[in-house]
């Protein structure tokens, strides 16, 4: 090859998001068209992995949660949305889905805080009193036509609320995954960090070069040494709202392409489910036992006769947490690499097609389905799209 052809450096996100479709690349990377709307599980992914690497940063130091709390609290009010310092609270182009909310998880703190914005917001209305009305309104808005109701989508239902009910709308969404996160930053805390042994790096940045001289870019989140195991491990920290299963590290292009990178074999998923289970406790007002039966009143024997004491009832949120171990064979670590090499020569030769196969996933639509270059009529300001600018080199 010319020894004067431009080099080309790639983020393995990058290459990940032109194997996946070459269309997608093409709009999202060379033609900057994005849409304005952020999904809520990238900001919340992006606040929550920085959370972890300070945990993971201060291991072994009896302030390390606390200090992941923080850092998760400072990345969930601002981050930059298409390189605008942003704040999240009250961001009306986050794009919360229905799991989002759960109103069980506005605790006092959550309340306080609404409290005051609506305040701020210049409402009279009790927060979760206006809050009801509000949804309830937006779901007459998304309510299929069938139903009696508009049928819009999420985001044209969000853009008919008035613009205060949108920012209180938001804030409602941005609390419940606040206090998630919480419970599953501890959850990770009490689960997955007593298991490891010694950290030995985090956010490692490191360049694949290939022979013609174009480098993949990655940033592996840590590789830790696990207590009673003599091999380094690649982790990853991940979020989920499903199990993971037990064949996924071995199947991961990521993990596998991080291994090479490292000459390591052994991989490794931490998974925070975003599913927080609940568990009513009933507490006696008169004897303070915990009851776990269904009777209406307490049961205890309290000197000789039944307690009959009435309940406090409240809830008890835990989240869960995998750890998925796995051998990844230097034979598959090659194939990942060959593949993301294609992908990088896909690049160079400007080859972006479509691959019609990856159109729906897991977690909905392609944000170009609809577009009137793809499966759709729409145009881009149709679907919210605008050109982002280059960000500035420092």
């Amino acid at each position: 090859m010319n020894s004067m052809t431009k080099k080309i450096q790639v983020s393995h996100s990058a290459n990940m998001k032109l194997q996946e479709c070459g269309f997608k690349y093409q709009n999202h990377y060379i033609k900057r068209l994005r849409s304005k709307w952020v999904g809520s599980a990238l900001l919340f992914g992006s606040a929550l992995d920085d959370a972890l690497n300070m945990m993971l940063i201060n291991h072994g130091k009896e302030d390390a949660l606390e200090l992941a709390l923080d850092m998760f609290d400072k990345r969930w009010s601002n981050q930059n949305i298409h390189y605008v310092p942003t704040k999240l609270q009250t961001c009306t182009w986050i794009d919360y889905k229905k799991y989002d909310l759960d109103l069980d998880l506005i605790d006092d703190d959550e309340l306080q805080d609404l409290v005051e914005l609506s305040a701020e917001l210049k409402s009279n209305r009790e927060p979760l009193e206006w809050f009801e009305a509000i949804n309830k309104k937006f779901g007459m808005y998304t309510r299929t036509i069938d139903y009696g109701g508009k049928g819009l989508t999420r985001h044209e239902a969000l853009k008919k609320l008035m613009p205060t009910e949108r920012k209180f709308f938001q804030a409602v969404n941005w609390g419940c995954c606040r206090h998630r996160a919480y419970l599953m930053i501890n959850a990770y805390y009490r689960d997955i960090y007593p298991l490891i042994e010694k950290v030995i790096h985090v956010q490692k940045e490191v360049k694949v070069k290939n022979e013609e001289g174009h480098i993949l870019l990655c940033y592996i989140d840590v590789i830790v040494k696990f207590k009673g195991e003599k091999y380094l491990y690649v982790l990853d920290n991940k979020s989920s709202r499903y199990e993971y299963k037990e064949e996924s590290v071995r199947i991961s292009p990521q993990l596998g392409l991080y291994c090479y990178v490292e000459q390591l074999e052994y991989a490794a998923y931490a998974v925070m489910n975003k599913k927080i289970n609940k568990n009513t406790v009933r507490t006696c007002r008169e004897c303070g036992v915990i009851c776990e039966s269904r009777h209406a009143t307490c049961p205890e024997d309290v000197k000789g006769k039944r307690c009959k004491g009435m309940f406090n009832i409240s809830i008890d949120f835990e989240a869960t947490t995998q750890l998925i171990k796995d051998r990844i064979p230097y034979e598959v670590q090659e194939m990942i690499v060959c593949t993301a090499d294609q992908a990088i020569m896909d690049i160079q030769n400007k080859r972006f097609n479509h691959n019609l196969v990856s159109c729906e996933g897991k977690y909905g639509k392609c944000d170009y389905f609809d577009h009137e270059k793809c499966w759709g009529d729409k145009t881009s300001k149709e679907l919210d799209m605008f050109i982002v600018p280059e960000r500035k080199k420092k």
